[in-house]
């Protein structure tokens, strides 16, 4: 079977991001999953509802939920199936929402490979503390009453309503454009072994750059990752979401320091205003808008509520032997940023 994870999550509520982490699951692997294929009823609905919709698809996450099952596929359907009957109640192609926020380095540099069609997906070079591994969870974000599926698709994060049957909000976590030193060293290494790098070639390479192009000079690579801070931070009685970006471009070989360097921060602020759009031409999508609010107001709600760059979603790790540590790669100093070791 393909290696990818698995899971089983109990219906646990969630009432902030912070919680994801405390849902119960299962992942299936190679040495589980005959095991979970002949005792696990849900499994077996959430499979024969994935094949009625597309059965070329593996199903990689589901939830149980009082008379049917969530899961989603290989091929990023997501569906609904009933466990009585196992008919599908509803079946919803994950594609990308139109104010998913990605990272604008990135699109700027790449623009002509239209990354922004690129449909969510689920195999990674540079996983961010294994979130993968539980791809769908289930639970009451804003404590409403109304449940939310918590999709974790690669490097995104995507919340879909099935009250109101659409993505209410997605953002990409993780751009993970930069080769290790091995890799970047490989580049410039002949076929003898040797290794020839001038100073003003960067220290770690773009490893987007490098799989796309063919180029004729290695150019610096980016990281850039976002946290997520949930609340009602202009006390609106509106649920809000605030986005915090840090976007990072590798040193040349002729700097003294190594690493990254921060290029800048980013601030955008969501706000899912159910009065407002009822009361739009568009009416009411239960989703999280972007909202035009001032840089300055957006970190002023994070100083005064204590939000520092590490309690932000996601913080903590989910790998085995790693489980409540920071997550590596969002707090490294080899980013040269004191805020992402506070």
């Amino acid at each position: 079977m393909n290696k990818l994870a698995i899971s089983i999550l109990c219906s646990l509520p969630i009432s902030s991001f912070s919680d994801f982490k405390n849902l119960q699951g299962q992942t299936i692997t190679d040495e589980n999953e005959s095991k979970l294929y002949y005792s696990s009823i849900p499994y077996a609905v959430a499979r024969q509802g994935q094949r009625e919709v597309d059965s070329n698809s593996l199903v990689v996450g589901f939830s149980e939920v009082t008379d049917r099952v969530f899961s989603i596929s290989t091929g990023m359907q997501l569906v609904s199936t009933k466990k009585e009957g196992r008919d599908v109640i509803g079946n919803w192609p994950l594609t990308p929402w139109d104010q998913y926020l990605t990272f604008q380095e990135e699109q700027n540099r790449f623009s002509d490979n239209a990354l922004n069609d690129v449909p969510y997906a689920m195999n990674l070079q540079h996983p961010i503390g294994c979130l993968e591994s539980t791809p769908l969870r289930y639970g009451d974000l804003e404590n409403d009453g109304k449940n939310e599926l918590v999709l974790h698709l690669g490097d995104d994060l995507v919340i879909f309503s099935p009250y109101y049957q659409r993505t209410v909000f997605a953002v990409n976590l993780n751009l993970a454009d930069w080769l290790n030193t091995e890799g970047t060293e490989f580049l410039y290494t002949d076929e003898f072994g040797n290794i020839s790098k001038p100073e003003t070639e960067p220290q770690y390479a773009s490893g987007i750059a490098n799989t796309i192009y063919t180029l004729v000079e290695n150019i610096p690579s980016y990281r850039g990752y976002a946290k997520l801070y949930e609340g009602d931070f202009d006390k609106n009685g509106a649920a809000d979401i605030i986005v915090w970006q840090k976007i990072y471009e590798s040193k040349l070989e002729n700097d003294s320091e190594r690493g990254f360097t921060l290029l800048r921060n980013h601030f955008v602020h969501y706000e899912r205003d159910l009065k407002a759009q009822a009361e739009s031409d568009a009416g009411v999508t239960g989703e999280y808008l972007p909202q035009e609010t001032t840089e300055v107001d957006i970190k002023s709600w994070l100083s005064e509520n204590n939000l520092t760059w590490s309690k932000g979603y996601p913080s903590v790790s989910e790998c085995t032997g790693e489980e409540g540590k920071l997550i590596p790669e969002m707090h490294d100093p080899l980013l040269n940023d004191p805020e992402v070791l506070q």
